[in-house]
């Protein structure tokens, strides 16, 4: 169980794209990784949860989602709670 979230933020320079990850506990006490991704010019973007049974599974499908991210050219950012 998480007691604060776990924000990690993206984004892509070029293309203006900004993907986010927040792991957390939901409020029945399951671990949830929630996806976010999106445009930084418009409103599109998407949002996908995944119930998941570890902090271990986590953390891999954390570091998965990290070099995949690098491999397609972005960047991690320290943007603010209220950014993308």
């Amino acid at each position: 169980m998480f007691r604060n979230p776990l924000v990690l933020r993206w984004v892509h320079p070029e293309k203006r794209r900004w993907y986010t990850v927040i792991a957390t506990s939901d409020l029945f006490g399951d671990l949830v990784l929630i996806r976010s991704w999106g445009s930084l010019d418009n409103q599109r973007g998407g949002e996908m949860r995944e119930i998941l049974s570890s902090k271990e599974e986590i953390e891999d499908r954390l570091r998965i989602i990290a070099k995949q991210r690098r491999r397609h050219g972005y960047v991690r950012c320290s943007c603010g709670e209220n950014g993308p």
